[in-house]
């Protein structure tokens, strides 16, 4: 084998890994980034931001919060299921804000990736988010 082909392997061998890490976490459905986190005296006072970005088809499941949500989509299209109201598709400029406790999804119905910005006003002592059955 000579010295090019050498490093051509090396450099694939190398680069592969990073190629790979690439494609998976382009492909996750849903992910999400706390922007900013703040915790005031009381129990109830803490507020979360938190960039989520579905992939084309992707779903953010049931839950819901032990506080409000006020939720801003930045980029895409979502159909947005709330217990007790009508579906509603939005975009880019669109908001929605859950009441504390009532069940929700959000699904990407997008050709591309669905960028929402939330901030959380939520009990402190809770976890910010509980898996729940479908809204209907």
């Amino acid at each position: 084998m000579n010295a090019k082909a050498v490093a051509a392997l090396a450099a694939s061998a190398v680069l592969a890994p990073l190629a790979l890490a690439h494609a998976q976490a382009a492909s996750e459905p849903v992910q999400k980034t706390t922007l900013q986190e703040q915790a005031f005296p009381g129990p109830v006072n803490h507020t979360v931001m938190v960039r989520t970005i579905i992939a084309r088809g992707g779903e953010v499941a049931p839950h819901t919060h032990p506080g409000v949500e006020m939720a801003y989509v930045a980029d895409g299209q979502a159909l947005v299921k709330i217990a007790g109201k009508p579906d509603r598709t939005l975009r880019a400029g669109d908001s929605f804000s859950p009441a504390k406790g009532v069940v929700h999804s959000v699904r990407n119905t997008g050709p591309g990736p669905l960028t929402i910005v939330s901030t959380y006003v939520v009990d402190k002592t809770k976890p910010i988010a509980s898996p729940a059955p479908a809204p209907r």
